[in-house]
C-alpha cells in the first residue's frame, strides 16, 4: 500500500494518505472517458469567459485606484472564476439540481438503518441528487429506482455513490441491478467498470476480491487492461471473480440459486389494486428467477384481462394468490411457474 505524506491549505504538515491515490487510478482508469457538457453550455461558457476578460481593468488606467481595492489578480483567475460560477449555475439552476428531472435516484424502499450524505441531498428524501452517498447499516437494505427504470438494491454494509442515473460507484459490500427492458447502468468499482446489456446483475466488493453474478442477459467488466464478458447461457448464469484486476475464477449459477434470496428482502410488496393477475405473475417470475408459462394462449389472454379489487399487497407466494381468481399454479417446477385455468 502507497504512502504519501501532504502539506498545504487546509492540511497539517505530516498527514498521511495511504492507498488514495491507487484507489482513485483506479476508479478513473475503469469509469472511462467522462461525459462532455452540451454544446450550449460549451458556448454560454466561453462568452462568459470572454466577456469577464474584457472587462478586466486596462493596467495603464485607474491602477493605483483599483490596487487599493482589490488584491492583484492575474486575467485567467478571474476569467477561471466565471467559468465556475457559470458551471455552478448551469447545474444547480439550469439543470434543476434537487429537482426529479436532475435526482439521480429516488428511494422507493427502506428497511432497517441506513444514511445518505453528501450533494443536496437530506437524510430524510425521497429524491437524492447526483453524488449522494447511500450506506447501509448491519440490519439494512435500500432499494433506489433510477431515471430510466433501473432499480438497484443495496444490501446490508455497503456503501455507493449515486453520481447519475447512469453511473453508481460501488466502495464496499453489494448491489443488485435490474436493468432489463430499462436503461442501462454502469457500476464502477476500484477493480473495474461493469456495464449490463439488459440484465440483472448482481456486484460485490470485498478488499481487492470483485465478484459479479448475472442472473439474466450479459454484462461487459472492463479493467485496465481487458475486456470480460458474462451472462447466461442454456438457462444458466454465470459469476465471475476477480483479484484485483485479474480474472480468477468463473461459474455457473442458476436463476433460482438461494444465492439471490437477499434481494427479496429489499424490495417492497407487489401492490395488486388494478393490477391484472399476468403483471402478478411477471412480477414473480422476475423476483424468483423463474421462467412463466401458461398453458395456452387463452388462458394467458385471460390472465392478462382479469384485475385484482381493493389495494391489496402481495409477495411471492403465487398458490395463494391466485385463489382468488380463476387460475392455479399446474405443477411444482424448480425453474418454471406454469399456470392454467382452475378446476373449480
Amino acid at each position: 500500500m502507497s504512502r504519501h505524506t501532504r502539506t498545504g491549505p487546509g492540511i497539517p504538515a505530516g498527514t498521511s494518505l495511504e492507498g488514495r491515490d491507487e484507489d482513485i487510478r483506479r476508479l478513473l482508469a475503469a469509469s472511462g472517458p467522462r461525459p462532455q457538457p452540451p454544446e450550449e453550455m460549451e458556448r454560454r461558457v466561453r462568452a462568459a469567459v470572454l466577456d469577464a476578460v474584457d472587462a478586466l481593468p486596462d493596467p495603464g488606467r485607474d491602477r493605483f485606484r483599483v490596487s487599493a481595492m482589490l488584491p492583484r489578480v492575474p486575467a485567467f483567475a478571474v476569467a477561471a472564476s466565471v467559468l465556475f460560477a457559470v458551471v455552478v449555475a448551469y447545474y444547480f439552476a439550469g439543470a434543476g439540481i434537487g429537482g426529479h428531472d436532475a435526482a439521480a435516484a429516488r428511494i422507493a424502499f427502506a428497511s432497517g438503518g441506513y444514511t445518505v450524505r453528501g450533494s443536496a441531498s437530506k437524510p430524510d428524501a425521497e429524491w437524492i441528487a447526483p453524488g449522494t452517498i447511500v450506506q447501509t447499516s448491519t440490519q439494512g437494505r435500500v432499494l433506489l429506482e433510477l431515471s430510466d427504470g433501473v432499480t438497484v438494491r443495496i444490501d446490508q454494509l455497503s456503501s455507493a455513490t449515486f453520481h447519475s442515473g447512469r453511473e453508481v460507484w460501488l466502495h464496499r459490500g453489494r448491489i443488485y441491478v435490474d436493468a432489463a427492458g430499462a436503461g442501462s447502468l454502469q457500476v464502477t468499482t476500484p477493480n473495474a467498470s461493469i456495464r449490463d446489456i439488459g440484465t440483472q446483475f448482481e456486484v460485490s466488493l470485498d478488499g481487492e476480491r470483485l465478484t459479479i453474478a448475472v442472473r439474466e442477459g450479459d454484462v461487459e467488466v472492463s479493467t485496465s487492461s481487458e475486456l470480460i464478458r458474462a451472462g447466461v447461457r442454456e438457462g444458466m448464469g454465470e459469476m465471475i471473480a476477480l483479484d484485483g484486476m485479474t480474472l480468477a475464477d468463473r461459474t455457473s449459477i442458476a436463476p433460482t440459486d438461494p444465492h439471490w434470496q437477499w434481494t427479496q428482502s429489499a424490495r417492497p410488496l407487489f401492490s395488486l389494486g388494478g393490477r391484472s393477475v399476468a403483471e402478478y405473475l411477471d412480477w414473480v417470475a422476475r423476483e424468483t428467477g423463474q421462467r412463466l408459462v401458461f398453458e395456452s394462449e387463452l388462458v394467458r389472454q385471460q390472465a392478462g384481462l382479469q384485475e385484482f379489487f381493493g389495494k391489496g399487497e402481495a409477495d411471492t407466494n403465487v398458490e395463494q394468490i391466485l385463489r382468488t381468481t380463476r387460475f392455479q399454479l399446474k405443477k411444482d417446477a424448480v425453474h418454471e411457474l406454469v399456470v392454467g385455468f382452475s378446476a373449480g
